[in-house]
């Protein structure tokens, strides 16, 4: 039995760390979110990672950035004991897992990187692959942990090249999705049947992960968050910034830098990796489906006629339809056949917008619209100032760190639903103004 200690228990963390103490070892844990740690059956909870250091000759760490993994190594390294290992699992950035090895090289404590892919999926069944960075001896007494976690182990030299390797692999497999999500909106606009397509790419010399398999989901919209796009983006921007420092070719990591930055600007940013189809869809105009009968263009219709426009092209806003009063010359939202100020019986319909100000917003956890899935992510809720003087009241697109109040806004649609004939159902909402390339 060892005494083992995990920082940062989300979807991947909180598994293995389970895992580890099913194995039958000592494990302390602790996770920003205190609910996390305390749900980790059979492990001690604590409030902070020096704790964890303390308690751990070997600590593990999963953790969403570079700044996490380097702020949490530098707390750790305060209260561990002289030859205690640390091991991250996070995808970050060589440069920063070799400053953070030598930092702790000097006060006599060990790093290793040991990325893995596989995802949650693959730490709830032990099914993950783990690339690994660091030096021979700690990597040793760490392998054969790893090996009980996962089906495979790959000691792959000092520490850097565990996390080259894991960007490696992310670049593959975001270019493989993305290529394959791009081909058969083409092959759609063209009129080939999306399932046709698979099955020509899968007979031909053209298929990969994405089209032998994944390909089979694209209809399971909204599934429980495994793999945040966001996260998504952020490895991009990583495999990027690593080709550059190498002087290597990035031009298909520049390319997924913008879609995936795209995909964030679109609000999607909190769905899980299989949602990326939206993008596809949303960015092309049509629809991608292996169910029979929804093959080719999208039709969007309103959640509910007369409150906003759907245009037929997708770069185009929407607005929201509303009245003047053809006696004063107020506006108003919605559309009303009595002037409220002045109560004249007579008012134009009028299209306001797309952009606003945004007067005051919140943040709630309450279902959209009487959804009784068990999870309900926090949205945003905001009044918006009209250039044309309403102020209305609208659901909002993005995170809590993206909204200021007095900041401009935009009207978009975002698919709620697919309706009985193939249409996507829209509900209107207001995301921060993109902002030009």
């Amino acid at each position: 039995m060892a005494r083992l200690g995990f920082v940062g228990l989300g979807n991947i963390g909180g598994a293995v760390a389970a895992h580890l103490v099913t194995d039958g070892h000592e494990v302390t844990v602790t996770d920003l979110d205190g609910e996390r740690a305390r749900a980790v059956a059979g492990a001690t909870p604590v409030d902070s990672v020096a704790e964890v250091a303390a308690a751990a000759d070997i600590t593990f760490t999963s953790l969403p950035s570079p700044a996490a993994v380097a702020a949490v190594a530098g707390e750790w390294a305060g209260a561990a004991a002289p030859g205690a290992v640390l091991v991250d699992l996070s995808t970050t950035a060589p440069a920063g897992n070799q400053e953070i090895a030598a930092a702790l090289a000097e006060r006599g404590l060990h790093f290793v990187e040991a990325p893995l892919t596989g995802g949650a999926a693959g730490a709830r069944d032990r099914s993950l692959v783990f690339m690994v960075g660091g030096e021979p001896d700690p990597v040793a007494r760490v392998a054969p942990l790893l090996d009980e976690l996962g089906r495979a182990t790959f000691h792959l030299g000092p520490v850097g090249t565990g996390t080259t390797m894991k960007l490696v692999n992310s670049l593959l497999a975001f270019a493989c999705t993305w290529a394959s999500l791009e081909a058969l909106a083409l092959a759609v606009a063209g009129g080939v049947d999306v399932r046709r397509a698979v099955e020509v790419v899968r007979t031909g010399g053209a298929t990969n992960f994405f089209v032998d398999r994944a390909v089979d989901g694209i209809d399971q919209r909204g599934r429980p968050v495994d793999f945040a796009l966001a996260l998504a983006a952020k490895d991009a921007h990583l495999v990027s910034e690593v080709a550059a420092a190498h002087g290597v070719s990035g031009a298909v990591a520049a390319a997924l830098v913008e879609v995936l930055d795209d995909v964030v600007g679109r609000g999607l940013g909190d769905r899980d990796w299989s949602d990326l189809v939206l993008a596809a869809e949303q960015r092309s105009g049509v629809t991608l489906s292996m169910a029979p009968g929804r093959e080719g263009r999208v039709g969007r219709v309103p959640i509910e006629e007369g409150y906003f426009t759907v245009p037929s092209d997708p770069d185009e806003r929407p607005r929201l339809l509303g009245s003047r009063c053809t006696a004063c010359g107020e506006v108003f939202f919605p559309r009303r056949l009595v002037c409220a100020r002045c109560l004249h019986e007579g008012c134009d319909d009028v299209e306001l917008g797309p952009t606003g100000r945004l007067w005051t917003w919140t943040y709630v956890r309450v279902p959209l619209f009487a959804k009784k899935d068990g999870s309900v992510s926090a949205y945003g809720v905001g009044q918006v100032d009209l250039p044309e003087g309403p102020r209305v009241q609208a659901i909002l697109l993005g995170g809590p760190d993206d909204f200021a109040i007095g900041m401009e806004v935009e009207l978009d649609v975002e698919v709620l639903r697919t309706d009985g004939d193939g249409n996507d159902v829209v509900i209107h909402r207001f995301r921060p103004t993109a902002v030009g390339p």
